[in-house]
């Protein structure tokens, strides 16, 4: 996966407008760390002071993490999942009737976060700020490898489109033996995707958090 700012002068003066009208926003959501990362490149340029009457809520806690780097305490979600279903269940975004919320994300992805809001009477805007995009050389890097020759490789998917980039290395280098690998995979939403897409050995995560993610894996590697 590789991540790139988004291009064409409109949607970056969209994006300078909607950080522009930050206070006119009740609640502010960020997807990832590099919806952070990329709002606060420009958010730092417009506000000293973030809008005292915005709250902000981040999905997952490495983005809330990241989010403290910049001096913003954000609510993450209940239960382990860490993912938008999560987030949901905070009581504070149960009543949002009338509230305007603004979600900086990237270019397309899940809509369920938007939704299930406007569906309880909220005002949503996206805020996309980053593309992600297929790597070039990703095909022909994994047809240079050896990966998927062990029955002990393993690979870690953070997401359900890196898991669609992967599989479509594995057909573009005709590897198909590698969905004969282990993937260890974030929560069932991306597991039920991973079986779909023809992976055979599948092994679920809580969260797409590091230390689920790896103890996930080293449960994978004491089984293989």
């Amino acid at each position: 996966m590789e991540i790139i700012p988004v291009a064409g002068d409109q949607q970056r003066q969209k994006i300078r407008g909607q950080v522009m009208d930050l206070d006119l926003y009740h609640i502010a959501i960020f997807v990832s760390q590099n919806a952070v990362q990329f709002a606060f490149d420009v958010i730092d340029d417009f506000w000293l002071q973030l809008p005292l009457n915005t709250e902000f809520f981040a999905v997952g806690s490495a983005t809330a993490r990241a989010l403290t780097l910049h001096g913003v305490n954000a609510e993450s979600g209940l239960g382990e999942a860490m993912d938008s279903e999560s987030l949901l269940m905070l009581p504070q975004l149960n009543a949002v009737d009338g509230l305007k919320v603004v979600i900086f994300r990237g270019l397309g992805g899940r809509t369920k976060l938007a939704d299930e809001l406007i569906s309880r009477g909220a005002c949503v805007d996206y805020c996309e700020l980053y593309e992600r995009v297929y790597p070039s050389d990703c095909a022909s890097a994994l047809a240079a490898s050896q990966f998927g020759n062990d029955s002990q490789d393993i690979t870690l998917v953070y997401s359900g489109e890196s898991l669609q980039n992967l599989q479509r290395s594995i057909v573009e280098s005709q590897k198909t033996h590698v969905f004969n690998t282990a993937v260890v995979v974030p929560g069932a939403r991306v597991a039920a995707m991973a079986k779909s897409l023809g992976f055979t050995t599948i092994f679920e995560a809580k969260n797409a958090s590091e230390e689920a993610m790896i103890t996930t894996m080293t449960q994978a590697c004491d089984s293989l």
